[in-house]
């Protein structure tokens, strides 16, 4: 049980640790809190363009509105092309953290084979059974993780509810980008060998993908 709580605060540090790490990026983009952020130039920009509504005939008044919102087009372009940036970071980090997982599984998987045949004589394999959970361990930093023992002393693992590890087996995922049926490039998590998705929301992972998928385009509907 203590175990199983533990993973899952790996599980949750993960998500908060990625979620974090972007919105600390995204204010750093937005230039927020700051005088040269987009909302101060947005309300410069406002402010011009009441002063030249009011004196429609001041000249000096109209070239500054003007000047005002051509700083307020670059700063939109920026921080629409940074945001691109991000989820092009975004895509990489998704890609090693897939690489990461594979690693993890597939030592897993080796693990099991040596705890089995170490055990044969009934006696346990302490010393790898404590590296085979350490590895446990850090693959639920990426996803909700849970297993289940065989009687030969093999985990079968599953990983966001689909399942990753069967005893001396292991099956990679892979980060496909793809754009979906209203044009928006996506990012999902599938099997690499045969290409089924399966949907990812919790850990490291759970919250790259969710920042990409859902928070960063929003953003960027917003400018």
């Amino acid at each position: 049980m203590l175990d199983a709580n533990l993973r899952q605060a790996y599980t949750r540090q993960g998500f908060a640790e990625s979620e974090n790490r972007i919105l600390v990026e995204l204010d750093t983009i937005l230039g927020e809190p700051s005088e040269n952020g987009l909302a101060s130039i947005i309300g410069e920009f406002f402010n011009e363009w009441s002063n030249a509504a009011n004196d429609p005939e001041n000249s000096s008044a109209r070239d500054t509105l003007i000047q005002k919102g051509q700083q307020l087009t670059s700063a939109f372009n920026r921080v629409y092309q940074q945001i691109n940036n991000s989820r092009a970071q975004i895509t990489q980090e998704v890609n090693a953290a897939s690489n990461k997982i594979n690693q993890l599984t597939t030592q897993i998987s080796d693990m099991n084979r040596k705890i089995s045949y170490s055990e044969v004589g009934g006696e346990q394999a302490n010393d790898l059974r404590d590296k085979r959970d350490l590895l446990i361990d850090q693959l639920s930093e990426y996803g909700k993780v849970n297993f289940v023992e065989s009687s030969q002393g093999m985990y079968n693992v599953t990983f966001e509810g689909v399942t990753l590890v069967a005893g001396a087996l292991s099956s990679d995922i892979e980060a496909n980008d793809f754009t979906n049926s209203m044009g928006e490039r996506q990012l999902q998590i599938q099997f690499k060998e045969s290409e089924q998705s399966f949907v990812v929301t919790s850990g490291r992972m759970g919250s790259m993908l969710k920042q990409y998928n859902e928070y960063l385009p929003e953003q960027m509907n917003k400018l």
